[in-house]
């Protein structure tokens, strides 16, 4: 199964390939830099589905020992429409392979689906840090869940106890 990683920054891929070569799976990981928001579909064989993980910025850093989260300076340049600009990148570059992508996004912003404007399959409580967040998984599909193109729904229950759905 293919790896690609990628980042904007630069100094981060580095630190990805060094702790890549300690674990020894360097070879199996195929790095890049560039933004996220220009950043083509890696071609993968047709019956192959993808999979993206983003753990994009937020405001926040975790401090080396995992004490409390800060705000960062790095994380303050995104702009306010990044999201919604992603989102529209991803239904351009990924909803045409045969098997499919999903797309899994760390965030502590409940809303997030909405800023995207994409629905949800799955929500999973869960702690970057001390940084409560979600994980959400996105179906990357042409057209939309109203033509019944995805089907899944998740249901979970945040750490409060309350029911975290999508449909």
């Amino acid at each position: 199964m293919p790896i690609f990683a990628s980042d904007v920054s630069f100094r981060m891929l580095d630190f990805a390939r060094r702790n890549a070569r300690r674990a020894g799976v360097e070879a199996a990981i195929e790095f890049h830099g560039g933004d996220a928001l220009e950043r083509p579909a890696p071609a993968l064989p047709p019956d192959l589905p993808g999979t993206l993980l983003l753990n994009p910025p937020y405001g926040q850093r975790i401090d080396a020992a995992g004490r409390a989260a800060r705000p960062s300076a790095e994380d303050r340049g995104t702009p306010r429409d990044w999201f919604q600009q992603l989102a529209a990148h991803w239904k351009r570059a990924f909803t045409q392979h045969p098997a499919g992508w999903t797309a899994w996004v760390l965030s502590p912003d409940p809303k997030l689906p909405g800023t995207m404007r994409l629905k949800a399959t799955r929500r999973v409580p869960l702690w970057n840090g001390p940084i409560e967040c979600r994980l959400f998984r996105f179906e990357l599909v042409a057209g939309g869940f109203r033509d019944g193109r995805a089907e899944s729904v998740a249901i979970e229950t945040d750490s409060d106890g309350t029911r975290d759905e999508a449909r």
